[in-house]
């Protein structure tokens, strides 16, 4: 009820080869680099894609952005956005 959790599987890249970024209520997931098998091999083939690859997903509510949290473990990256309460009851004083 108060985050949501993106599971992505990234299997075969290496964590400095991942940037996340939080734009808005718009979550963005890069993988810059190949796998660290694809170095100067030449392959018949392959099960695992290498190269660029980038996802976006719209977030269904906005978020604490300071308090994002993300684990890379066993080619899984695991995020955790805290839900931000967009519309807080705020009392106004009368001057």
């Amino acid at each position: 009820n108060n985050e949501i959790i993106v599971i992505v599987d990234i299997p075969g890249k290496d964590q400095k080869s991942l940037h996340i970024e939080l734009d808005g209520m718009k979550l963005t997931i890069e993988s810059t680099k190949a796998t660290l098998e694809d170095q100067d091999q030449k392959w018949l083939t392959r099960e695992r894609p290498s190269g660029i690859s980038k996802r976006s997903i719209k977030l269904p509510v906005s978020v604490d952005s300071h308090n994002v949290s993300s684990t890379y473990r066993n080619g899984v990256l695991e995020i955790v956005l805290p839900k931000q309460d967009q519309y807080q009851v705020k009392e106004i004083a009368i001057n």
